[in-house]
């Protein structure tokens, strides 16, 4: 059977691929070229026509568009002027409209400018190595809304801030944007004639219409790839790179009735190497303010992974996440020996503290590209002791637990770029913890092969893990790899995967996985329409066959699930799709809910289908939703998950979304408990809601006010409960503990943020949180809403100020 499946998943990706052989698309063989003027004078900055230095500048015209119309001239013209001194690039752009009234320019937060707010937009890219892997863009919307962003390959690094200058103007013939962005904003090489790559895009709105100067086809692979060529720029230096972002923030907090305070402060230090390399630092960081998690009850055997949302993890860090075994989270997170701490109270003892996060001490990450493209980068950072309290209740004497020691993090990434776009990478990742207490060493590679034509690709890695237990002298060794070879340019793209990961592969010290012991295979095709047809403006559909194995031999099947997607944007920008799935094998082998290793859980067949669709989100009332079911073949288990959320725009400031999603799983199966080695699984009705509520006031382009708030739902109710027997199925048992879950988290995030200055900020946040477990379920969702608004919560309230020092600003005021 396995090899009957696998030789059709191979033939399957073989026919599909030499059959479209002949009609591969191929990257443009010529792309259009702009040369810059150089001036003596540099233009205010006020998108005003009238200076002089803009008279003899070429126009760069002919924008062509890459949505909803591939290839076909824009509905509207577009000129765009470029020009540079010794210190900045300077851009003038144009927005001809023949109807400047029906312009969109809705006020958003700071980078979102592009398919996000109800507005038009310009942006400008720059490939500055003009190596077609890399490239910095900078945006702005009509309504004044700057957006910066850094491109890497498929990667779009939104949280990568620079400081530059814009300012945008809607006139009678449509609207202006004119930038200035020194070079202390980007980084180039140290040669006396520059050639770059650049292109600038357009978006407007009401029509949905993204155009392109430099055409971009949105069948072919890869954005910078596809941006022109731009020449005239000489004898420009990189200037000192060297600011720093001094802060201080004071808190007042509040955990059932219980006051304290705390003030902070430290700084931010950014400074360039040279012209191509920057070092970020962070002394003493403060991450109070970070919008909260999305907590939610977790019943699967995998960790859950939450995203990370600190600026210094997310910004500029393309370069680590090569091989995929950085996972920044770990930085500052749960203690090494948090949970155990439970499970060494003594009599009449209570954990009377046990801090959830270690503090972070520093962080520093030196990253950037050598001439000869060879991408280096460097993370270090070091986390404090942690330590848990345990009170006994009697004698009210305490002790201390150690859960984490002082722990040093560090990752080195080496990645050259090879010509097509191609690149191969050396990456390690480690660990050192002072006193017995683990080390962790990760060692990856990774391979992207592309042909010429950018039509085919092999993408491949593989790592190694280390792990050393001082105690025992032990060291645990794993590896995984995954080899992905197929089509990745043109309407049909296809991908076969082959992935295998050892048991004993564990790079969570300093990276994340969920399955290990795993060999699997996945044939991934997609079919894409992006010309309009009928009332059809574009169309995708998505099939994938993946078949699962267990790694450990003999490599026992697992799984087989077929899974399918068509989503379909309709030229009255309504859009619809639906979905489905099937795992048609009788019996499928689950290796990780038993929760111990060499044991399996059987379940049934099973198949799934639903269907969302989202409203013109153009108008002010915008509604999107979705409902799914999964039926299983036996008892009456199945699931079905229903989500709906509308948003209103009450106008180009504010706006408000209502976001609800209710999932409920029957005759759900799933571990409880491990008593004298035998496994307990339980028969359980899982009902789960969320109700969120988003709002934002924005005041200007640099002021705004946000709120956000989310009460998550989840009650279990076990109706039966089961041994599980040798070979996966169940067998009776007296077991009978009540395992029933009312399960709460309910957070508001209110931040108000004013950037009071290019780079420097006043920011005034009020978190809430409140976290329950309780096994007594309620049936009324406002009985229960009462009940956890009644637990005790934790308020926080804060107020940062971060203040931005340049040096080339300060030494322009001197």
């Amino acid at each position: 059977m396995r090899g009957i499946i696998f030789f059709l998943l191979f033939s399957a990706f073989a026919s599909s691929v030499f059959s479209n052989s002949k009609n591969s698309d191929s990257t443009q063989t010529s792309k259009k070229e702009y040369t810059a003027v150089r001036i003596s004078h540099p233009p205010k900055i006020d998108a005003d026509l009238n200076d002089s230095c803009w008279m003899n500048i070429p126009v760069a015209t002919d924008f062509i568009q890459s949505q909803p119309n591939p290839l076909l001239p824009s509905r509207k013209k577009t000129d765009v002027k470029l020009a540079y001194d010794n210190n900045a690039i300077y851009v003038l752009a144009i927005m001809y409209d023949s109807s400047p009234d029906s312009i969109l320019h809705e006020l958003s937060t700071r980078d979102n400018a592009f398919f996000g707010p109800n507005a038009d937009a310009f942006g400008v890219l720059f490939d500055t190595y003009h190596d077609k892997q890399n490239a910095f863009l900078f945006s702005v919307t009509a309504a004044g809304v700057q957006a910066d962003t850094r491109l890497s390959g498929d990667n779009f690094d939104d949280s990568w801030n620079a400081v530059w200058e814009s300012k945008v103007k809607i006139t009678n013939y449509g609207w202006v944007a004119e930038y200035r962005i020194p070079y202390s904003a980007l980084r180039f090489p140290k040669k006396e004639i520059q050639e770059w790559g650049i292109n600038f895009s357009r978006q407007i709105r009401r029509c949905r219409e993204f155009s392109n100067w430099n055409p971009i086809d949105p069948k072919v692979n890869g954005m910078v790839v596809q941006a022109g060529i731009l020449h005239g720029i000489s004898n420009i230096k990189s200037p000192l790179r060297l600011s720093v972002s001094p802060y201080i923030s004071t808190y007042a907090y509040n955990f059932a009735g219980q006051n304290s305070y705390a003030f902070n402060g430290g700084a931010d230090v950014k400074y360039g190497i040279n012209e191509s390399f920057t070092m970020d630092m962070m002394l003493i960081p403060d991450f109070g303010q970070v919008r909260s998690d999305d907590k939610i009850l977790n019943l699967s055997p995998f960790e859950v992974r939450y995203d990370e949302r600190r600026s210094f993890f997310t910004e500029g860090t393309e370069l680590f996440n090569r091989a995929n075994i950085f996972y920044s989270r770990r930085v500052g997170g749960i203690p090494l020996r948090y949970n155990s701490v439970y499970d060494s109270t003594r009599t009449n003892e209570i954990v009377d503290k046990n801090p959830q996060n270690a503090q972070l001490y520093n962080a520093t990450k030196i990253s950037g590209r050598t001439k000869d493209k060879l991408g280096i980068g460097f993370f270090n950072a070091v986390t404090a002791p942690a330590y848990a309290t345990l009170r006994d209740t009697l004698t009210r004497i305490t002790r201390n637990i150690q859960t984490q020691p002082l722990a040093n993090y560090n990752v080195l990434v080496l990645d050259q770029e090879l010509k097509n776009n191609s690149h191969v990478s050396l990456i390690n990742t480690n660990v050192s913890r002072q006193g017995k207490f683990e080390q962790a060493n990760v060692t990856g590679t990774e391979i992207w092969l592309v042909d010429k034509s950018n039509t085919y690709a092999i993408r491949a890695f593989g790592n190694l893990s280390q792990l050393h237990f001082p105690d025992s002298a032990k060291t645990d060794l794993g590896y995984r790899y995954l080899i992905n070879v197929g089509k990745i340019s043109g309407n049909y793209t296809v991908s076969l995967v082959e992935r295998a990961t050892t048991q004993n592969f564990n790079p969570n010290d300093f990276g994340y996985i969920a399955r290990t012991n795993e060999f699997a295979h996945f044939l991934n095709q997609s079919y894409n329409i992006y010309k309009p047809f009928w009332k059809i403006v574009k169309m995708t559909n998505d099939l994938g066959i993946d078949y699962f194995m267990h790694y450990n031999n003999p490599r026992a099947y697992s799984l087989l699930n077929i899974d399918w997607n068509t989503d379909i944007d309709f030229k009255n920008y309504f859009t619809w799709g639906f979905f489905g799935h099937a795992q048609p094998i009788k019996n499928n082998y689950d290796f990780y809910q038993p929760r111990t290793i060499g044991r399996y859980y059987v379940y049934s067949s099973n198949y799934g289908y639903g269907t969302y669709f989202s409203t013109d989100s153009r108008k002010a009332f915008h509604l999107s939703g979705s409902v799914g079911k999964v039926i299983f073949n036996e008892r009456n288990r199945n699931s079905v998950e229903f989500s709906l959320s509308p948003r209103y725009r009450f106008n180009d400031k504010f706006n408000m979304t209502y976001s609800y999603w209710q999932g409920n799983d029957a005759d759900d199966v799933g571990f409880v408990d491990n008593v004298n080695d035998t496994i307990i699984f339980g028969v359980r009705n899982v009902f789960t809601k969320t109700n969120t509520i988003e709002g934002n006031y924005l005041f200007t382009p640099r002021m705004s006010l946000s709120l956000r708030v989310r009460h998550y739902w989840s009650q279990v109710k076990y109706s039966s409960y089961f041994a599980l027997n040798d070979i996966g199925k169940d067998s009776p048992t007296s077991y009978n503990t009540s395992n029933d879950i009312n399960f709460n988290a309910f957070n508001i995030d209110l931040a108000f943020t004013w950037q009071f200055h290019p780079g420097s900020e006043i920011s005034i946040v009020w978190k809430n949180a409140i976290l329950t477990e309780k096994s007594d379920l309620v049936k009324n969702y406002y009985e229960n809403l009462n009940r956890t608004i009644g637990s005790p919560q934790s308020n926080s309230f804060s107020i940062k100020i971060l203040y931005y020092l340049d040096y080339q600003m300060l030494k322009r005021k001197k």
